[in-house]
């Protein structure tokens, strides 16, 4: 499912179309405290109309249920509450416990990154992506090193001949 928060261009789309879901009954559906608003001043930045922005929820929000085409296509049974959900990086900082400043996650794989929780985005360094978290009115705070698991591999073949074993 496209989450409705990070969707591009061509995914830009209902939620309920999004997740193949049907809207919530009145007592499940996001209540206003979860929904993020656009700032008033958007379309005077940048010439957006802010009016054409998807609604942008908190990752706890329910935004619908599995409809039974759903059901069908995925295994999941009818019914079934969806939520908007996380990115990868506020995923991975929310899932590894770090929900305060100065706690820090490292994040290895092809690609990689540093993520920590901030009350503030930062302004002031370069690189660092700044994520609204979701659970709390902080940012996530990601500083992204984009070859990190490929250094390794270029280590053990430069180093030990392409042998792991012997690399470690």
């Amino acid at each position: 499912p496209v989450n409705p928060a990070y969707a591009a261009d061509d995914d830009v789309v209902d939620a309920d179309d999004a997740c193949d879901a049907e809207a919530p009954e009145a007592s499940e559906a996001a209540e206003a405290s979860d929904v993020a608003e656009a700032p008033d001043d958007v379309g005077g930045k940048s010439a957006l109309d802010a009016g054409i922005l998807p609604r942008l929820y908190t990752p706890q929000s329910v935004v619908g249920s599995v409809t039974a085409e759903g059901s069908a296509q995925s295994g999941l049974p009818e019914g079934t509450r969806v939520f908007a959900g996380f990115g990868d990086a506020g995923a991975t900082t929310f899932a590894s416990g770090v929900a305060a400043p100065g706690q820090y996650n490292i994040n290895l794989g092809t690609s990689g990154w540093i993520a920590t929780v901030s009350r503030h985005p930062f302004t002031d360094k370069p690189g660092a992506a700044n994520l609204a978290f979701g659970v709390s009115p902080d940012f996530v705070n990601a500083v992204p090193f984009l070859n990190a698991g490929d250094v390794h591999k270029w280590a053990v073949s430069t180093f030990a001949d392409g042998d792991y074993d012997k690399a470690h």
